[in-house]
């Protein structure tokens, strides 16, 4: 099986590539190293379809690819503990309303939430959002369900911030996934 995390910031793909020891190809652009795959995808539906194609062709093997999207996320303050890992059941895009179930993963010890993808950082507390809300999730799942199956894609989201942060610059996005990275190997690669 071969796992490509896809984070948007380098800041959540640092403690990835130290973790798995990935080593960048300069044609590619992903991260490597026997199995394990990285990629930046950028901040944004744009910038996430944009680069997710341009990476896709690299990718071999298809048929035993799993997916990990891995990064912070703004969070519902009734609904979520900052610094806290959710599978995300549940996509909605929040320009097209269009809502994508994801299948169900089983036997983790992960607390499941909805994932609101929006166009731009949410900084009133976003009341109208259930759970939590991101830039990316939507166009990575539109872009790679043209190449793997839905049934090996896995969004996990840490809450950086309760959808209030002014300055982005503050959150510790590398130290809040080196948090869970025991976690996702123990649960996730050794579980498939």
């Amino acid at each position: 099986m071969n796992f490509v995390f896809l984070t948007a910031l380098k800041a959540e793909a640092i403690p990835i590539i130290k973790t798995f020891g990935l080593i960048k190809d300069p044609n590619s652009h992903l991260y490597q190293n026997n199995n394990i795959f990285l990629c930046i995808t950028g901040v944004g539906k744009e910038k996430t379809t944009y680069r997710l194609e341009k990476v896709s062709p690299f990718l071999k093997e298809l048929d035993s690819i799993v997916i990990i999207n891995i990064g912070i996320a703004g969070g519902n303050p009734r609904k979520t503990v900052i610094g806290n890992m959710y599978l995300i059941r549940s996509i909605i895009d929040d320009e097209t309303n269009k809502t994508i179930t994801l299948n169900r993963f089983e036997n983790h010890p992960f607390e499941e939430i909805e994932l609101s993808t929006v166009s731009k950082g949410v900084t009133d507390k976003g009341k109208q959002y259930k759970g939590l809300v991101d830039m990316e999730g939507s166009s990575i799942y539109d872009v790679m369900t043209r190449k793997v199956s839905p049934d090996r894609m896995l969004f996990l989201k840490v809450v950086s911030d309760h959808m209030d942060v002014k300055d982005w610059s503050s959150i510790d996005a590398t130290g809040l996934i080196v948090k869970h990275l025991h976690s996702i190997k123990t649960h996730i690669i050794k579980a498939i």
